[in-house]
C-alpha cells in the first residue's frame, strides 16, 4: 500500500468518467475502498466541465471542501459543491468557458498541479529528494542461480 512508502495524499487524473461527476465519484469510492487510509483527488475533463472529486482517511489531514477550494480558485472558475460535500469528501465542477479560452483537457492539468501545491503547502507531499540514488537492475545483475 501507498501508506508504507510515505504515501498520504495523491492527486491523478481519470479519463473515462469525462464530465461525469456520478461516475467519477463512483470510481474515486473504488479506488478509496482499496487504500482508505490514503487522501485523494481525481480530476476528469469532458467537453462541457471539469469535474473534481476528493476524499479523505478517517482521521483527515485536510478539509476536502477547502483542497478543492484551493484548486477552484487556481483555475480561476468553478465551485465546490458544498450541498454534497464534507470535511472527508468533496466534489467541485469547473465549465468550459470558451470566452477566457478555458477547456477542461487544458485546466485538468493544472488543476492537478494546484492540489498538489495544496498538499506541499501542509507538508503532505513527499518531497523528491534528489540525494537519493535511483537504481535500475537487470537479469545481468541478479546472482546465478
Amino acid at each position: 500500500h501507498g501508506k508504507a512508502c510515505g504515501l498520504s495524499h495523491y492527486c491523478t487524473v481519470l479519463v473515462e468518467p469525462e464530465d461525469s461527476l456520478e461516475q467519477l465519484v463512483h470510481a474515486l469510492g473504488a479506488m478509496h475502498e482499496e487504500t482508505p487510509d490514503i487522501g485523494k483527488l481525481v480530476l476528469s475533463a469532458g467537453a462541457s466541465r471539469l469535474v473534481l472529486a476528493a476524499c479523505a482517511p478517517s482521521e483527515p489531514a485536510v478539509d476536502c471542501r477547502d483542497w478543492l477550494g484551493h484548486v477552484v480558485a487556481a483555475l480561476g472558475s468553478g465551485e465546490v459543491l458544498l450541498e454534497t460535500s464534507t470535511a472527508g469528501s468533496a466534489q467541485a465542477v469547473v465549465p468550459a468557458d470558451p470566452r477566457r479560452d478555458a477547456f477542461p483537457l487544458k485546466l485538468r492539468d493544472p488543476g492537478v498541479m494546484a492540489g498538489i501545491a495544496f498538499l506541499k503547502a501542509r507538508g503532505l507531499w513527499c518531497a523528491d529528494d534528489d540525494d537519493d540514488e535511483d537504481y535500475i537492475f537487470s537479469l545481468d545483475d541478479m546472482p546465478d542461480s
